[in-house]
């Protein structure tokens, strides 16, 4: 076997939401020819794709094995089918996968076209519509967006190191949580309201799978072709012009690695056939009324606005120390790297963001991007240090994770497969329905598409 048919898989998997896109919610005389584009452009690219020898026997099999079981325990526990209590996002993400597979397509709110990065469902919604369990299509269509990722990682790297490559991607956190527990103990419980601002949502892998699966199951399909070298790197652009309909903010924050990869060569058929169609979900999605504003700004004798200038500036400092100032130690000798470049930049870029622009979404979506390109270079650094050094770096890892820490014992706590049980732990406050008047995010789910002509509605 080669790892041409994962290339392939992989591809597709990217694919095919962006074809639902066209067929569901682009007018037939636009989708048909930027469809046929798009198609011939993956093909060309999947022949260009490298078709290396896998030699996956004995132990490398059975490394495979524990690889696909540690990627499915990452997905169940993120609360799909309710096996264990999802996240409060899932009250969102609950209902609008429902009203993908009840409605019609292209879906409305209220009379008034629905406006969200919503690719990732559509697979699994028309499965659904087409009479397989809604739950069950979901879960599989999960399962194989992080399984093909890490097959992609270990086709070019080995079954060994993408198992460490994953652990360290499961684990990997920032040290804000004890650099706020230390703080709280040091003022024995004063401030710590300003104490709580030092978090500024740099949100690791292991919650960005449960809290936004919806937006960062195509980025990390795609992450992991670039991993394991997959994807010739002057097809990147074409690859990120796949996941916008998925993840427009984690399509951005892919650019400085994509460019800073590909160089020169970036610009070819396949990468102008990705942008023809990349414009259409751009001007779909700038037509939402809210879908990127943060609406549950802190507010308050202790909010953001109540800080100074000097106050602000300390807490971007302490942040990126906190995040990326191990990378500096550990991870220097690929300084010279496109994924050290992109990970330090992202980890620089993401808090001035948010402090300028009161906006969150760019630090949960440029985190998918900013863990995996660090998580990668840890797992090299495993690779390359000496005993001393491996110490100190595994107990780096298991200080920052206690996300993770937390999120797994929180599945355990809840885990039932009884229906009843299963029923409580599903987060469905809004019953299925994507109209919610009293509640705030309901607005974001609205808007008008620019350039009404191209769009269905």
């Amino acid at each position: 076997m080669s790892t041409r048919p994962i290339s392939i898989a992989c591809l597709l998997y990217l694919l095919l939401p962006c074809l639902l896109f066209l067929a569901g919610w682009v007018q037939a005389w636009v989708a048909w020819p930027v469809g046929l584009g798009l198609v011939a452009a993956v093909l060309w690219v999947a022949r260009q794709c490298p078709a290396r020898p896998l030699r996956w026997s004995g132990a490398g099999a059975l490394q495979v094995v524990l690889l696909l079981l540690l990627g499915a325990l990452w997905v169940l526990t993120t609360g799909p089918w309710g096996l264990v209590e999802q996240s409060g996002d899932a009250t969102v993400r609950n209902a609008i996968y429902a009203s993908l597979v009840r409605d019609a397509w292209p879906l409305t709110v209220a009379g008034e076209p629905f406006v969200y990065y919503l690719g990732f469902w559509l697979p699994p919604a028309l499965a659904a519509k087409l009479g397989a369990p809604a739950e069950a299509a979901l879960l599989l269509w999960m399962l194989a967006g992080v399984w093909l990722a890490l097959l992609a990682v270990a086709c070019g790297q080995g079954t060994r190191r993408a198992l460490v490559f994953l652990l360290i991607l499961l684990l990997l956190g920032d040290m804000l949580n004890w650099a706020n527990r230390v703080y709280y103990k040091l003022f024995d419980g004063e401030l710590q309201e300003w104490a709580l601002f030092l978090d500024l949502h740099f949100t690791p892998s292991c919650v960005q799978l449960r809290n936004t699966f919806n937006h960062y199951l195509a980025p990390l399909v795609l992450l992991g072709m670039l991993a394991g070298r997959l994807l010739p790197a002057h097809f990147g652009l074409a690859g990120v012009a796949l996941v916008g309909i998925c993840s427009p903010l984690a399509a951005v924050a892919l650019l400085p690695l994509v460019l800073l990869r590909g160089g020169r060569n970036v610009v070819n058929l396949p990468t102008v056939a990705g942008v023809v169609y990349a414009a259409l979900p751009m001007l779909y999605l700038a037509g939402g009324s809210g879908s990127q504003v943060a609406f549950m700004r802190p507010e308050g004798a202790c909010s953001l606005a109540a800080l100074s200038s000097g106050q602000l500036w300390l807490r971007y400092g302490a942040q990126l120390l906190l995040v990326a100032g191990p990378a500096l130690l550990f991870l220097w000798r690929w300084r010279r790297t496109a994924w050290f470049a992109s990970s330090l930049l992202l980890a620089a870029t993401m808090p001035l963001l948010w402090l300028g622009l009161w906006n969150n979404e760019f630090i949960y979506k440029g985190a998918a991007v900013m863990w995996f390109c660090l998580s990668w270079l840890y797992a090299a650094a495993w690779r390359h240090a000496r005993r001393p050094g491996k110490l100190v770096l595994a107990l780096f890892v298991l200080l920052s994770a206690s996300d993770a820490y937390g999120q797994l014992a929180g599945a355990l706590k809840s885990f039932s497969a009884r229906p009843e049980l299963r029923q409580q732990n599903t987060r469905n406050e809004w019953q299925e329905n994507l109209h919610q008047p009293d509640d705030a995010r309901a607005a974001q789910f609205k808007g008008n598409p620019k350039c009404p002509a191209l769009f269905k509605f």
